[in-house]
């Protein structure tokens, strides 16, 4: 298929395919709608991809909270130490 490049306006209609094209694409390799997704979740990821990045998301800020908590338990711990050290 040739695309002769008239700019940028051009180059983009020529990345996205038509849903002509992707009706062919399923019919030729024989493409169940078992598995094509009718409904799309929240910024066109499914709604599995976008709970799964939620959770990750909150597990790294939880995880990221909690080194923080424990780095500032142990800097305390190293300073009472020290501190009855010196007594």
């Amino acid at each position: 298929m040739y695309v002769a490049f008239l700019g940028e306006q051009s180059a983009v209609a020529a990345d996205q395919p038509n849903e002509s094209e992707i009706e062919w694409f399923k019919k030729e390799l024989r493409v169940s709608p078992m598995y094509v997704e009718h409904q799309e979740g929240i910024l066109g990821l499914s709604w599995a991809h976008f709970l799964t990045m939620v959770f990750l998301t909150v597990f790294v800020l939880v995880a990221l909270v909690g080194i923080a908590i424990r780095y500032r338990r142990t800097k305390e711990l190293l300073a009472m130490l020290l501190e009855e050290e010196k007594k």
